[in-house]
């Protein structure tokens, strides 16, 4: 009796059961891994910067790989920009009768170019080569697109952050990265038609971008700290200057008597103008101890309004 009762069905899985494991699958390779997790956290710190969290998408990574990848490429065309501005022709060596692809010596282009009759030995340049315009522009413009470049993916990867409810870059540096780009590209589109311009905007532009490099922008900060430093010192030795000008327009403006020289004991003192002169002057120690004398000589008492000068004005600022 050919029954269908004792035969068992074949064991399988489920089509439900295989759209799942099929979607969790998509789902592990779509999630970046705790190793590619731990390593952007560990690059961030090393960079003194620290995030909650991070991206999990698979993109996010790549793009993370790429945008680093991009900002080594940018730097060094940024560094390249910069090179390039010593090998390019002076604004003032321009002309429009200048071919965009023929080498000419410096002396020779500048000596023709210069509005006012000049011969070769009056014109002073470097003795390094001039590269023609063409080369320039193509050097220009193949440096200008890596950065644009690391730009776009930056903004990449600033939409991934933000997807977290983060931002990797501020709104405003992603706004200067644009604007100095699109400024770049479009002196440089003008540079391209009319190559006799005496004004461009470039050598502020690639001084902007050589900012964004970590090891200038440590000695730009350097050289604001060290400016603060300056200019408070500045205004200590300014100050310094218009009191003691004041106390000594006040103490010999009154003094008519001539010293045993036949000079004036308030020469330069007259008044506060000329005391404020001199005072700068003696600062300078160009009249030093000239200016003195004639006071000193005139009465020994005065010693005591010198030497504080000479002390904070020359020796310890």
């Amino acid at each position: 009796r050919g029954s269908a009762r004792g035969v068992r069905p074949a064991m399988g899985k489920s089509p439900s059961g295989k759209g799942k494991r099929a979607k969790m699958l998509d789902a592990m390779l779509l999630e970046t891994g705790p190793v590619e997790l731990a390593t952007m956290a560990l690059h961030e710190a090393m960079q003194q910067r620290h995030f909650e969290k991070y991206p999990v998408h698979a993109p996010a990574w790549e793009s993370y790989m790429k945008y680093y990848e991009l900002l080594g490429w940018s730097n060094w065309s940024v560094l390249g920009l910069l090179v390039l501005t010593i090998f390019e022709t002076p604004l003032w060596c321009r002309s429009t009768d200048d071919s965009y692809w023929d080498f000419v010596r410096p002396v020779d282009r500048c000596a023709a170019n210069v509005r006012f009759e000049a011969t070769k030995s009056e014109v002073l340049v470097s003795k390094l080569p001039f590269l023609p315009y063409g080369y320039c522009l193509i050097i220009e413009y193949a440096l200008l697109g890596i950065i644009l470049a690391r730009v776009l993916m930056a903004a990449k990867l600033q939409t991934f952050f933000r997807g977290v409810n983060l931002t990797y870059r501020s709104n405003l540096a992603m706004v200067i990265d644009y604007a100095m780009i699109l400024l770049g590209f479009c002196d440089a589109f003008y540079f391209s038609f009319f190559p006799s311009a005496k004004i461009r905007v470039a050598p502020f532009i690639r001084f902007g971008l050589a900012v964004t490099v970590p090891w200038v922008n440590d000695v730009v900060r350097s050289f604001v700290q060290v400016s603060k430093s300056i200019v408070t010192i500045g205004v200590f030795l300014l100050g310094t200057v218009v009191i003691f000008a004041w106390v000594a327009a006040m103490i010999f403006d009154d003094l008519g008597e001539k010293d045993e020289y036949g000079m004036n004991v308030n020469q330069g003192f007259e008044n506060f103008g000329n005391s404020l002169y001199t005072m700068f002057v003696t600062m300078t120690t160009a009249i030093l101890p000239d200016v003195m004398i004639p006071s000193y000589e005139h009465n020994r008492i005065f010693l005591f309004f010198w030497m504080p000068f000479y002390l904070l004005a020359v020796c310890i600022f």
